[in-house]
């Protein structure tokens, strides 16, 4: 629980930073009360972001996880070029990357995603979405950010722990049976950095945050 727990609260978190600055999170507070996390996680939470965000619902579902992406750049490269830049795209144009056990875990999340086992050539999943938006004349189910948004909320609905007002639709709508989310077996390898980068992310914060009385 304490696993899903992070996941989810750290997704929420940092979906709400791209895109409009005002916009927070009420399904935030929503989502980690209504699971069993402990009492103690949850006046943590509470104490830490309840005073201090302005919550409002989002209802046409514009987040995504490539609100992380962008956020996550400026952590995980050197160099970003612009404020605009995703943390996926800059590492398939081989930006110097910021030593840190949480990066290698994206660094290998984003090679599994992008290119093949030798490193070297394009994976069969980019492939495939490449060739779609080349059969329908347009650039966007190839695009690293989103590749890497459908991935992680493929990945999300296939937890034991769901919502679907954070993520539905990935395993039978219509961009799944067009074959635009990652295989079983990508999925699965993908959720082993993913799991554990927010994994340790949430233990990060916790030990960070203080003692509550």
């Amino acid at each position: 629980m304490d696993l899903i727990f992070s996941i989810f609260v750290s997704y929420l978190w940092f979906r709400s930073v791209l895109l409009r600055k005002k916009l927070q999170f009420f399904c935030i507070l929503i989502f980690c009360i209504q699971k069993k996390a402990g009492k103690k996680v949850k006046r943590l939470f509470l104490n830490r972001f309840v005073h201090s965000l302005i919550f409002k619902i989002q209802k046409n579902g514009v987040y995504r996880i490539s609100a992380f992406d962008h956020y996550i750049a400026v952590k995980m490269f050197e160099a970003v070029p612009c404020r605009h830049s995703f943390a996926s795209k800059l590492w398939l144009q081989h930006q110097e990357m910021r030593p840190h056990p949480l990066n290698d875990l994206l660094h290998g999340a984003f090679r599994l995603l992008f290119v093949d086992p030798t490193g070297q050539q394009p994976s069969e999943f980019f492939k495939h979405c490449q060739s779609f938006d080349n059969k329908n004349k347009c650039l966007y189910f190839a695009m690293p950010e989103e590749m890497a948004a459908r991935a992680f909320e493929h990945m999300l609905q296939q937890q034991q722990f769901q919502n679907s007002f954070l993520v539905s639709g990935c395993l039978t709508g219509p961009a799944a049976k067009a074959g635009l989310y990652p295989s079983p077996a990508l999925s699965k390898a993908l959720a082993e950095n993913w799991l554990a980068y927010f994994a340790q992310l949430g233990q990060l914060l916790q030990l960070k945050q203080p003692t509550l009385g």
